[in-house]
């Protein structure tokens, strides 16, 4: 995460060339960090922000009424430089929802939380994404660490398995999750388990030191 905050606060400031900029943050570690990595990097490089916001959910409060205040904030001030938002997809989409709803149309920067089918389906049912599809998500853009449009073979043919399987298209969290079972799996068989209830701490314990010897990529 330090690394995708200093990613899109250089995008931000050397490729967009954005002069100002807006942060929108909730108060859990995920959102607080980015933003503090994104503020931090751009404040280096002589740029501040030109409003932040920090919205309450660790708690389980709904921070939908802190949402409507800040887009109604924006409309009343008319501010036109881009938003950094990280939160939630789901808090991500209801921001999106209202500030589209408004009529604004600033330029909005996510991580890569929002690059799921969870945050592109919040949208589906609403009658304005049904009359123009993509009305929500244009002009917000969102780090990945996996575009299939460019990827590998090994990753497409990922895709069309997993597509064969589910009906539906994966997201780089399901790619992540495949890659993430493909190592365990393969430490696990290259280990000398015990097998059995007795012995699972034991062999836990073994499968875990395994993973630490894992050095590289290959």
């Amino acid at each position: 995460d330090k690394t995708q905050g200093r990613l899109m606060a250089n995008y931000t400031k050397k490729v967009l060339k954005e002069p100002t900029y807006a942060i929108l943050h909730d108060d859990k570690d995920y959102g607080s960090n980015l933003a503090k990595v994104f503020e931090e990097t751009l404040t280096a490089q002589g740029t501040v922000p030109k409003h932040k916001w920090k919205i309450k959910t660790n708690n389980g409060e709904n921070p939908e009424q802190e949402i409507i205040a800040v887009v109604e904030y924006l409309k009343k001030n008319g501010y036109t430089g881009l938003i950094f938002l990280a939160t939630s997809p789901k808090d991500g989409a209801k921001f999106v929802e209202k500030f589209k709803d408004a009529g604004l149309s600033n330029l909005i920067l996510a991580p890569d939380s929002f690059a799921s089918n969870a945050f592109k389906e919040s949208f589906s049912k609403l009658k304005k994404e049904i009359q123009s599809p993509g009305y929500y998500t244009n002009e917000v853009m969102v780090t990945s660490p996996l575009i299939f449009d460019n990827a590998n073979e090994k990753a497409q043919n990922f895709r069309e398995k997993y597509k064969a399987a589910y009906k539906a298209e994966p997201d780089w969290r399901a790619a992540y999750a495949y890659d993430s079972a493909l190592v365990l799996m393969d430490v696990i068989h290259k280990t000398e388990l015990k097998g059995g209830k007795a012995n699972l701490a034991e062999d836990r314990a073994k499968v875990k030191e395994a993973l630490t010897l894992l050095t590289n990529i290959d």
